[in-house]
């Protein structure tokens, strides 16, 4: 089976809808990735549910609905807040964990929730909040990571690791405290070393709010410490690939173990183009395994329909991690790294409010090529058949802090047939001010294209 990973656009699902699970995390099990994360809006921030969806191969997501709708009343009732959602899954209990942060309008009131489900696909039940010494956990941005042999640990952020019970409903240890105070999204996995041992990675964000910015890591081989700062894990500047970490999970591949483990770090297998240029050690659960980073581009307000997720091999060896290169398209089975260029050219860029172009196409999908920067706005998409019926509509970011160039939308696939599709100028970009005041986002509504392909 073909598998790729398109990273930074819109993902699509079996009913043509943008996969809406943003703070996200991925969890194998039956032969599938789970999905799980916050199912957003395009017009407030505040919590409607987390989504599940599932995939195969990273391109075909099916939508299992709300893993945990909002409630009546309580920590996620109406006009509250549910972000950072991450499950666990307990083979001793046979069960599902939820972890999430839940949290009112003004981000006042922080606690960490806990939700149970009996199937990785059904409805979780809310618990309450997860309780440390008798006592809800009191932090925003979290995390969670199980180590090799089962055990379930809390990240939070300011990095705090919180050890959970054998139910994973229940924190009994502050393993370490405040190993990076101003850090928030904490996301952590293993490695082995050379030398047969292991080390821990704990990668954190900045405070920027929406914004992206140049993420960091830390390592320790106990969770207890020492924890060493160990700076950045991409390139300075890049803002982690206009990016911020999330998650990271183990891929596996389709035989026993992942072609890159145990391979030595800094050399690569075989020809071609390749992703990853370092080993991923096996991880001691019956095969190797490629880990995964996980990071969202927010696109705030619009995030249902233009924030995006971003999917990058780690690698690791001699005590350090890093993620060397971004790769738009790639496979996790071979790491090959692709470098989709257009068929037809064209040049359109423009900040005028209504302004738009019309593209015509035959088949059964269209890929949209264009620049992003810090002048860039929302694009208005809409595709319609030869009768003019509307088939498929949303909005496309194209703001980012560091300026990009490459694909900026691929349709989902539509019945093979004869299309127009129309990107308008919203006047509208992505914009957010901190608590400080400080302002972030973009400064003018530019979308700006410069080729096209279909099939």
């Amino acid at each position: 089976m073909e598998r790729r990973i398109y990273n930074g656009i819109p993902w699509y699902d079996q009913n043509g809808d943008p996969v809406n699970a943003h703070g996200a995390c991925i969890v194998p099990a039956q032969g599938k990735y789970y999905l799980f994360g916050e199912y957003k809006t395009d017009d407030v921030n505040k919590y409607v549910g987390f989504s599940c969806y599932s995939t195969e191969n990273f391109m075909d997501w099916t939508f299992h609905g709300l893993a945990l709708p909002p409630l009546k009343e309580g920590l996620l009732g109406s006009d509250r807040i549910g972000e950072r959602v991450k499950v666990l899954e307990n083979r001793a209990t046979g069960k599902y964990v939820m972890l999430m942060h839940t949290d009112d309008m003004k981000y006042c009131d922080p606690c960490i929730g806990l939700a149970v489900g009996e199937r990785i696909d059904g409805e979780f039940t809310f618990q309450g909040p997860l309780l440390f010494r008798g006592e809800p956990i009191r932090y925003w941005d979290m995390g969670t990571f199980v180590d090799e042999d089962g055990t379930a640990y809390l990240l939070t952020h300011e990095g705090n690791i919180y050890r959970l019970d054998e139910s994973y409903t229940r924190a009994v240890e502050l393993v370490a405290k405040d190993i990076a105070p101003g850090g928030e999204s904490p996301a952590m996995f293993r490695a082995r070393e050379e030398d047969g041992g292991k080390r821990y990675y704990l990668m954190l964000s900045n405070k920027t709010s929406w914004e992206r910015n140049d993420n960091y890591y830390f390592t320790a081989k106990d969770l207890h410490g020492p924890w060493e700062y160990k700076g950045l894990f991409c390139p300075a500047g890049s803002l982690t690939y206009n990016s911020q970490c999330s998650f990271v999970f183990r891929y596996e591949g389709e035989g026993q173990g992942h072609p890159a483990a145990g391979r030595e770090p800094g050399k690569n297998p075989g020809s071609g183009q390749k992703a990853g240029r370092a080993g991923f050690p096996e991880d001691g659960k019956g095969g190797g395994g490629l880990p995964i980073y996980i990071g969202d581009r927010w696109s705030y307000p619009r995030q249902a329909s233009a924030a995006t997720l971003v999917l990058l091999p780690i690698e690791t060896g001699n005590g350090q991690m890093r993620i060397g290169e971004y790769l738009p398209v790639w496979s996790p089975d071979t790491l090959e790294k692709a470098v989709p260029e257009p068929e037809h050219s064209l040049a359109f860029r423009s900040n005028v409010p209504g302004e738009s172009i019309r593209i015509a196409f035959t088949g059964e999908r269209i890929v949209l090529f264009g620049n992003t920067d810090r002048h860039g706005g929302y694009g208005d998409i809409e595709i319609v058949d030869e009768g003019g019926a509307c088939v498929h509509r949303t909005s496309i970011d194209f703001y980012s802090a560091v300026p990009d160039s490459g694909i900026r939308f691929r349709s989902p696939a539509l019945p093979p047939g004869s299309y127009t599709v129309k990107i308008t100028v919203s006047g509208e970009n992505s914009t957010c001010v901190t608590k400080s005041g400080t302002r972030y986002g973009s400064d003018d509504f530019y979308i700006e294209l410069t080729g096209w392909a279909h099939r």
